[in-house]
């Protein structure tokens, strides 16, 4: 079953993690390149301009075009992730109907379940339409004084700093427009409740919480349909601590309601297990449970296989946090990069990539030396091409 493979699921968002990285990459070259074609004007040229500032309208136009563009094709991509995993979940399930002699259900079939294929889908395309909302204050930039500017405002803070700058003649244009460039670069974020998550990151975070939650969703309407009598717990490497010992294993559905709430509980095997806090797939687990009927369902796992990843997690779990955050520093400083190319900053550019070059180098030699398998893949940026730094 493809639904209850981590590497499958983790693979589903990448489609629209690439919509998100494309809209971001387009929104900050626009702004740099007004950034650089304000440097080349003479001071005349820029009095004049300040006192019209006719391509405001026309390249916030543009902004807008991307935007729409990037919800039309999020729509297309989010029917598409769904529509997969509800037909795989409808596959599982199969087996489980015909051994209770029914006639299998899937979410052609019956309304309950397209209504939760269709809720999950719908709410993130909304959440989606209202995000790409030129005028909303959800997607943003993190400014230099640490407060959202959203599109617009960051548009007329940095337009305006550059002809500021450059008018004052105080110093060199490089030099005044790059705490702005480097602003822009870092790319768009959605703020929500206090917090601002890169734009890619969001569209990773939200699909796969919504994968897993209308799994936990979908397969439990059909649990109650075939009868099941158990589920089984999706198993990954790199599990965290709390939820490492149980992954893989089989329970009753009265055992695997004690775990939720706290309890102590025990396998169909008879092993006994501590209650653990965290519910299985809540509070950013990446586990969820799969309804079965115990009688008839061979484990997914080999005891062979949950022993490796039980090892293997307790090795390196830690160690992949600290992966993860310097895939996430270089993204940020491969979209700082592309800011500088687009605003004409070759220098700092340049700079920068000997500083990206550097840090992948230190990202692959930690993988080496801790044994982890490199997922560079993972720090891609939408359009980013390394550069000379001659």
């Amino acid at each position: 079953m493809r639904t209850i493979s981590d590497k499958w699921i983790e693979e589903l968002p990448e489609p629209l993690v690439n919509i998100f990285q494309k809209t971001n990459a387009d929104i900050v070259g626009i702004i740099a390149k007004r950034i650089k074609s304000i440097g080349k004007l003479s001071k005349s040229d820029i009095i004049r301009l300040s006192n019209s500032l006719d391509f405001l309208g026309n390249d916030l136009t543009k902004i807008q075009k991307s935007l729409s563009e990037a919800t039309n094709k999020s729509e297309a991509e989010i029917h598409r992730i769904f529509e997969e995993t509800a037909k795989e979940n409808d596959l599982f399930a199969e087996k489980f109907y015909q051994y209770r002699g029914l006639t299998p259900l899937t979410y052609d079939t019956n309304a309950e379940l397209k209504a939760i294929l269709q809720t999950t889908e719908n709410y993130l395309i909304n959440k989606y339409k209202s995000l790409f909302n030129l005028s909303g204050s959800n997607l943003c930039f993190k400014w230099q004084n640490g407060m959202p500017y959203n599109i617009q405002q960051a548009y007329y803070s940095a337009v305006n700093e550059a002809i500021t700058n450059i008018l004052s003649g105080t110093v060199d244009y490089n030099t005044a427009i790059k705490k702005t460039v480097e602003t822009i670069g870092y790319g768009l974020c959605e703020y929500e409740s206090g917090t601002m998550r890169s734009i890619d990151s969001v569209a990773r975070m939200n699909i796969l919480s919504s994968v897993r939650q209308m799994n936990m969703s979908y397969m439990r309407v059909h649990a109650e349909k075939y009868v099941a009598d158990g589920i089984e717990l999706s198993a990954h490497y790199l599990s965290a601590p709390d939820h490492l010992p149980v992954q893989g294993h089989i329970f009753t559905n009265e055992q695997f309601d004690l775990m939720q709430v706290g309890a102590d509980f025990e396998d169909v095997d008879g092993k006994e297990y501590d209650g653990f806090e965290r519910p299985i797939g809540e509070w950013n687990c990446r586990h969820f449970p799969i309804p079965i009927v115990i009688s008839i369902s061979e484990p997914s796992y080999s005891k062979e296989t949950l022993e490796e990843m039980h090892q293997n997690s307790i090795d390196k779990y830690s160690k992949t946090q600290i992966m993860r955050q310097m895939e996430n520093n270089l993204r940020k400083m491969k979209r700082k990069r592309m800011a500088f190319s687009e605003a004409g900053n070759e220098i700092s550019a340049k700079n920068l990539q000997k500083d990206i070059n550097a840090y992948s180098l230190k990202y692959k030699n930690y993988c080496k030396l801790n044994n982890l398998e490199s997922q560079i893949d993972r720090a891609r940026v939408y359009g980013y091409r390394a550069i000379s730094t001659k």
